[in-house]
């Protein structure tokens, strides 16, 4: 009875030691998920864009604020001869409560969504008449300032436009 019990002993110790020290081939998978965790962060440092307002309204132009986590490049584009502008965000994506924003000025709407692309977050801007658009980056995210007319000078964003 007494090897017998010497026996089991034996065993489970050589189990508990089996399981707990790591063999290399356990030590590589675990640095193989480390490396696949480390590799999958930098899509979540990417900057959220989460509110659209207006903040600025009168007859030459309107202005709007996007609330953003960080810094990121942005591209602007003029679609439909000038009746609809786009701002792209490519390093970026939206927050579930992010909401289109209506009428202001010569703009009919904003409507921001995602592309195929996960990381790529845009803004359509529809116009009433022929526009142009000016973002300039400000503490807390962008500001977006929409002015009637097609030409290459328009006035400078405002750029104390704090962002709420």
């Amino acid at each position: 009875m007494v090897l017998r019990k010497l026996r089991r002993f034996n065993t489970m110790n050589t189990f508990r030691r089996a399981c707990l020290a790591p063999s290399s081939a356990t030590r590589l998978r675990g640095l193989g998920l480390i490396v696949l965790l480390a590799a999958s962060v930098p899509a979540a440092w990417a900057q959220e864009l989460s509110d659209l307002q207006w903040v600025e309204e009168d007859a030459q132009r309107a202005v709007f604020s996007v609330a953003a986590s960080g810094d990121a490049g942005f591209v602007t584009e003029v679609l439909d001869n000038g009746y609809r502008l786009r701002v792209s965000f490519p390093d970026a994506s939206l927050a579930r409560d992010i909401r289109d924003i209506g009428e202001a000025g010569i703009v009919r709407g904003v409507f921001p969504y995602e592309t195929d692309d996960p990381d790529r977050a845009n803004f359509d801007i529809l116009l009433k008449t022929v526009g142009r658009l000016e973002v300039a980056p400000v503490p807390g995210g962008y500001a977006v300032a929409v002015f009637e007319g097609a030409g290459d000078a328009a006035p400078a964003a405002p750029e104390s436009v704090a962002v709420a």
